[in-house]
């Protein structure tokens, strides 16, 4: 309404539908990149930090997945395990590759 108002149109027509829905999630996406990590204890810290670089990255190797969350700052158990907790929450996917092993998000 209020787009139909600004471009002094009597009525939303479909165009102006689509332009508010691509606007809505846009900001979705920009709320979800900068929302602000809260977390309790270390391994949803680490959590957070792995959902927020899968979601960045498409089909993150592992390699550079533990370089962006700085990884040999926290226990290796506890970032392995923050791995395995996602996936089991099936909020990442792991796949397999010959020399890696590469993650994705799931939608």
């Amino acid at each position: 309404m209020v787009m139909a108002l600004s471009e002094r149109k009597k009525s939303v027509d479909l165009n102006m539908a689509e332009r508010a829905i691509s606007l809505l999630e846009w900001q979705k996406k920009v709320r979800e990149a900068y929302q602000p990590l809260d977390y309790t204890d270390t391994m949803s810290q680490i959590e957070n930090l792995i959902r927020r670089a899968v979601k960045k990255h498409s089909e993150i190797p592992k390699g550079q997945l533990f370089n962006l969350i700085g990884a040999p700052r926290f226990d290796s158990w506890k970032v392995n395990k923050a791995l395995e907790n996602l996936e089991k929450n099936k909020e990442i996917r792991a796949i397999p590759t010959r020399r890696t092993t590469k993650y994705v998000a799931v939608e």
